[in-house]
């Protein structure tokens, strides 16, 4: 979802200025962040539905397979695998050579969740250490006699920041994202007026938005005489917005010490040009008559005299 951003009011400007997208790189900014996880997020599930996560029970052999993903994806903290009652029993974590054995997590509301639901389930946790990590909790499941049964889950640790870090590292685009109303990571962002506001689908988490600027836009007005009594100026924008069917793409905002536009400048210059042109035309004309009206009142009373 797109939300349309006035950051801030300008009072008494007779002109107000939104922004229309004619390229879609913001678009595709927040389709490649959203791609993004959903491209970590498969490769995880590719671990949870392998024969060597389900069927292997060589430790060395499961931790190894682990530890190619992890390495694939650089905000992948820790992937492991529990047993059906939560103990550890796979695991493999970055730049940690020792393993934790019989960890115990039960417990934890990632693997409860999705043990009593049998279905995955993907969370967020802000640890001790102030960054924020999401856990995505896919179910184990084998068959006997038919039967399909719990067997445990496979958990990954996938570090939020770094994500994000991982993103901006491949894009010039400046961009801010918003966790619920908290900014939680910003790429070559200085306090920008003018933005737009998207909504982020990602596994684990509620509310997470992107903000970003348009590079390409094209600039249309919509005057005062477009606003009626009951409506501000941002919401006259935003109405003229839906009737080009635009809304989504657009971004408003004003400086706070913006000027008004003046408009009228040009015309008024053009105004007095014209004046100017025509006195001097004038002034030539009355010029040139001066002489020929003075020859001619001399003749007339020359002829006058010989009478």
């Amino acid at each position: 979802m797109t939300r349309i951003i006035t950051a801030s009011p300008c009072r008494g400007a007779a002109l107000f200025v939104f922004l229309i997208a004619i390229a879609a790189p913001a678009e595709s900014l927040t389709t490649a962040i959203q791609s993004y996880f959903t491209e970590v997020k498969n490769d995880v599930s590719v671990v949870a539905q392998s024969a060597m996560v389900i069927k292997s029970r060589s430790a060395k052999q499961v931790n190894a397979y682990f530890a190619k993903t992890v390495k694939k994806h650089q905000p992948l903290t820790a992937i492991m695998k529990t047993n059906a009652k939560g103990i550890v029993i796979n695991e493999y974590v970055r730049n940690e050579k020792s393993i934790k054995r019989k960890q115990n997590v039960a417990k934890q509301i990632w693997f409860s969740r999705a043990a009593k639901s049998r279905k995955e389930n993907d969370c967020l946790a802000r640890e001790e250490n102030g960054r924020y990590y999401l856990y995505w909790t896919i179910p184990i499941f084998r068959t006997v006699s038919g039967s399909r049964l719990f067997d445990g889950a496979l958990i990954a640790k996938v570090d939020l920041w770094d994500c994000f870090h991982k993103i901006a590292a491949a894009s010039a685009e400046p961009f801010l994202i918003r966790l619920n109303t908290k900014t939680l990571y910003a790429h070559v962002w200085e306090n920008k007026r003018i933005f737009v506001e998207d909504a982020l689908s990602i596994p684990g988490i509620d509310k997470i938005s992107v903000r970003y600027q348009k590079i390409g836009v094209i600039a249309i007005a919509a005057t005062q005489k477009n606003q009626t009594p009951d409506q501000s100026p941002a919401d006259s924008i935003v109405q003229t917005a839906r009737e080009t069917g635009a809304e989504k793409q657009i971004v408003t905002s004003t400086q706070p010490d913006a000027k008004p536009i003046k408009s009228t400048i040009p015309i008024i210059i053009g105004l007095i040009l014209i004046i100017l042109t025509v006195s001097v035309l004038l002034i030539i004309q009355v010029t040139r008559r001066r002489p020929a009206a003075a020859a001619r009142r001399s003749r007339n009373f020359g002829d006058k005299d010989r009478f």
